[in-house]
């Protein structure tokens, strides 16, 4: 039996999971400390900023570290946020750790595929902490069709994922004001923009531009958010009449017409299948695939493993550029 659910303010009003991505001077980590009651699964946090801060961490060499941390808040009432800094120096520890269980020194096509699936995994347990929690990334920048975009350091396919554990994805950034005084003022950007449209507050609260003080922002951002008005959770029963109820068909093997695809991606078996079949010559290979990049044919090697790591057809130059 399926539960149905309408969906409320049970779902709608949880702790908060902040994604928050910046460059290195933007004070990411001081941002995340300045949360209630901190700590810090540091797996490469600035160390600096952690001592103006104060708060208290922890050394994340392994996942089994990481694990053994969530197994110790779930019961605790000491913290009242766990701070996982950074994203990108995690998924290095999880890609040490397999290549050093699997004695291996490269790294190879179904790695990331691997690390996908632990990342969810582990983000599956970490979104039923009951403390706040707060992910730390950086971006990157790179050129797509003569225009810059800015994407969040993360591993293969999980760049897609991780919004569905979180309630924000941010991005922090500063503005230098130059004059008689000058001065930095950093903000978040809270809504896309076309240079990133991975940024998103799925709360629908927050301003675009958030204004950040490293004080006050926590207290700030569940303001905003608890003056949202949503409608209560109920259960809701279905009404299946005894007549048919044992007749109903759970045979989902038929064509399911849901996108799974992320938006304007093209897998390369959809991008195979997708030429059209013609008389006469025709080359049987994938070096018709052009990279998004810089245009040049991609071979089946690249062409996977740039799907695999980036979500897009590179060839192996602009691959190792952008790797």
């Amino acid at each position: 039996m399926v539960d149905v659910r309408t969906a409320g303010h049970l779902e709608f009003h949880t702790k908060p999971r902040i994604f928050v991505a910046g460059s290195a001077g933007v004070r990411r980590t001081q941002f995340a400390a300045s949360f209630p009651k901190p700590l810090v699964a540091d797996c490469g946090a600035n160390q600096a900023e952690l001592a103006l801060s104060g708060a208290d961490y922890a050394i994340i060499n392994s996942e089994s570290d990481l694990f053994d941390l969530v197994l110790e808040l779930e019961g605790d009432t000491t913290y009242q946020t766990l701070v996982l800094d950074a994203l990108d120096g995690f998924q290095d520890v999880l890609l040490d750790e397999r290549l050093e269980t699997e004695h291996r020194n490269e790294l190879e096509v179904g790695d990331w595929k691997w690390l996908e699936g632990r990342l969810r995994t582990i983000f599956k347990r970490l979104k039923t902490l009951p403390q706040n929690l707060v992910v730390v990334g950086s971006v990157r920048d790179t050129m797509v069709r003569d225009t810059t975009v800015f994407q969040p350091v993360i591993q293969g396919g999980f760049a897609y994922k991780i919004s569905q554990y979180m309630t924000h994805m941010l991005w922090l950034r500063a503005n230098t004001v130059d004059g008689e005084y000058p001065r930095e003022d950093f903000y978040l950007l809270t809504r896309p923009v076309s240079e990133a449209e991975w940024v998103g507050d799925f709360t629908q609260s927050l301003p675009r531009i958030f204004p950040v003080d490293f004080k006050s922002d926590f207290d700030r951002i569940t303001e905003f958010w608890s003056s949202v008005v949503v409608g209560e959770s109920v259960d809701v029963s279905l009404d299946i009449p005894p007549d048919v109820s044992g007749d109903i068909q759970t045979d989902i093997s038929g064509d399911v017409s849901g996108d799974t695809e992320i938006p304007g991606q093209l897998s390369i078996s959809d991008a195979l299948e997708a030429e059209p079949e013609v008389s006469g010559d025709v080359v049987e290979s994938v070096s018709q695939l052009s990279c998004t990049v810089c245009g040049a044919d991609v071979s089946k090697v690249w062409a996977d493993l740039s799907v695999l790591r980036f979500g897009e057809l590179h060839c192996e130059s602009c691959f190792k550029k952008l790797n």
